[in-house]
């Protein structure tokens, strides 16, 4: 599950994100499509480290990964709002959403390892 979960934010980090962020870094609107992609791949990493987090109480760094994520998830929020206002996001929401997406990402793979 894990596993799953560490491809899905995969996913969602280099293929959506890495293309998200250069486009917004250029003043460009990326397409609202690759938005969603990008919003879907990391909900579905946060739902599987969601349900792994219950199935294995106490694995380490599964609980600090889902912190981190939801954290991830909720600025990701806010830039999808102003997206959908057409408004371009400071460069320093861009470094926060990344920043704690990393982190999230690599306490999952982490506790992917020590399974």
């Amino acid at each position: 599950m894990l596993d799953l979960a560490v491809a899905a934010c995969t996913l969602a980090g280099i293929a959506g994100g890495f293309m998200l962020a250069t486009r917004i870094f250029r003043g460009q609107f990326a397409p609202w499509a690759l938005s969603m992609a990008h919003a879907t791949f990391g909900t579905a990493a946060i739902v599987l480290a969601a349900v792994s987090a219950y199935r294995r109480i106490g694995l380490p760094n599964v609980n600090g990964a889902l912190f981190m994520l939801i954290i991830t998830a909720i600025g990701g929020f806010s830039l999808a709002r102003l997206h959908w206002r057409q408004q371009i996001p400071r460069t320093v929401l861009i470094f926060l959403h990344v920043t704690f997406a990393v982190i999230g990402f690599g306490l999952l793979i982490s506790a992917s390892m020590a399974t």
